[in-house]
């Protein structure tokens, strides 16, 4: 399999994580691994984008834009060569410090339920860590309860209620989490 090496700082981010495919421990016969995501990976993911929120998916214009950023990482999952979910999300200044930010966490239907979302986000909050954040937070609507569910188990908190914040009377939460990797 060949991929694109991520470039510039995240390329040192993910290079300090030793980033190489690594196994997931999913029961049965998927097995899949994390790598980071490439130019070429973007057809499938927006599919999956798509079938994750529908019409409350980022435009594609936007979402090949954030996995271009090289201020932005972004990991997938993968088992016999087919993608199974992704994340994307950035380092951030607030308050004077690097925080993590998760900007959306996908998972192909077929694959939900197998543990790939969580050790996606275990993933990434590794590299905001290893790239010096000590906190990480996301934004997630209030009627996403599988979502909110799978964040309240990895210990994330809800800070904030954001009125109307996917649109007139969707309402989302901001959630944060202490890394301590």
């Amino acid at each position: 399999l060949e991929v694109d090496e991520p470039q510039g700082r995240v390329a040192s981010v993910y290079e300090s994580l030793g980033l190489k495919p690594v196994v997931l421990e999913i029961s049965g016969e998927r097995e899949p691994y994390i790598r980071p995501t490439t130019k070429r990976d973007f057809p499938r993911l927006y599919e999956i984008e798509r079938e994750c929120f529908g019409k409350d998916a980022y435009p594609r214009g936007l979402l090949a834009g954030l996995m271009l950023n090289s201020e932005f990482l972004g990991l997938l999952a993968e088992t016999n060569g087919e993608i199974a979910g992704f994340i994307l999300g950035s380092l951030e200044p607030m308050n004077g410090e690097k925080v993590g930010h998760v900007y959306t966490l996908d998972v192909a239907g077929e694959f939900r339920r197998t543990g790939v979302a969580s050790k996606l986000l275990r993933c990434m909050e590794r590299l905001f860590w290893l790239g010096g954040a000590k906190e990480c937070y996301l934004e997630v609507r209030i009627d996403n309860l599988a979502a909110r569910g799978l964040y309240w188990k990895s210990g994330y908190k809800e800070t904030e209620f954001l009125r109307d914040y996917y649109g007139d009377e969707a309402h989302g939460l901001r959630l944060k989490k202490g890394l301590k990797i």
